[in-house]
This record gives C-alpha cells, structure tokens and sequence, in this order.
C-alpha cells in the first residue's frame, strides 16, 4: 500500500549533517574534550580545596578502630571465661600435649627413654601397656 499523501513531503536530515554548520567534526571533539577537561579540573580543584586536619582524619578513623579493639575485646574475653571457667587454679592440673592428643602415657615414657626401643615394647606401648 502506497500512500500519495506524503510523496510530497520530503525530510530534511540536514540539522544532522555535521559538514552542514560550517564547524567540523574536529572542532566540535575539542569543544566537548575541552569541557570534559574544565569540569574535571574543578571537580578535582573542589575536592582538594577543602582542609584536612588531623581532628577530622582522627575522626574518621574513630569508628573503625573502635569496631577492630570491641572484636578483640570479645575474643579476648571468651578466652579468659573459657580459660576460668569456673574451676580455681589450685584445682587445674598441668596436661601435657600427648595427654591432650590422646597417645598413651608408656608410649610417652618410652619415647623419653634413652634407650632404643624394640619392636615389642613398641606394641605393649601402643596398646597402653607396660612391657613385661
């Protein structure tokens, strides 16, 4: 379907043409480089141009430094409740790590000895006994 009524009326695209306004491309690239460059030197001018003092800077490293020693504060406190925990320190007795790990006292003992141990006394040892 062919409309006649707009054969007539032709489009004018020249308003897009960048040869049309007698500036060329390269001068309006500069002119928009150029304001770019302007607003970013006074957005770089603006944020310098404020003071900084050592209050201010203090203060803004008030509330992370304050975050950072409550966390150490708390872990340190769990660790001495737990450490407490109730019982005194007369009543604490001195564990050693194998007692801890759970490897058996005669094997500790005979680990210590200045002797080689045999290949039997390494058994009786691990079954938690004493050789004979």
């Amino acid at each position: 379907m062919h409309n006649d009524h707009y054969d007539d009326d032709s489009i004018d695209l020249s308003a897009l043409d960048p040869f049309a306004t007698g500036t060329g491309i390269d001068e309006r690239a500069s002119a928009i480089a150029r304001d770019a460059m302007d607003a970013r030197q006074r957005a770089f001018a603006n944020r310098f141009s404020e003071r900084t003092s050592i209050a201010s800077t203090l203060v803004g490293w008030s509330i992370p430094t304050l975050l950072a020693a409550g966390l150490i504060f708390a872990v340190a406190f769990s660790t001495v409740a737990r450490a407490g925990g109730g019982a005194s320190s007369a009543a604490a007795r001195s564990v050693s790590a194998a007692d801890v790990m759970g490897i058996p006292r005669p094997l500790t003992d005979l680990l210590r000895s200045q002797t080689t141990p045999s290949v039997v006394d390494l058994g009786f040892a691990l079954n938690g006994t004493s050789a004979p």
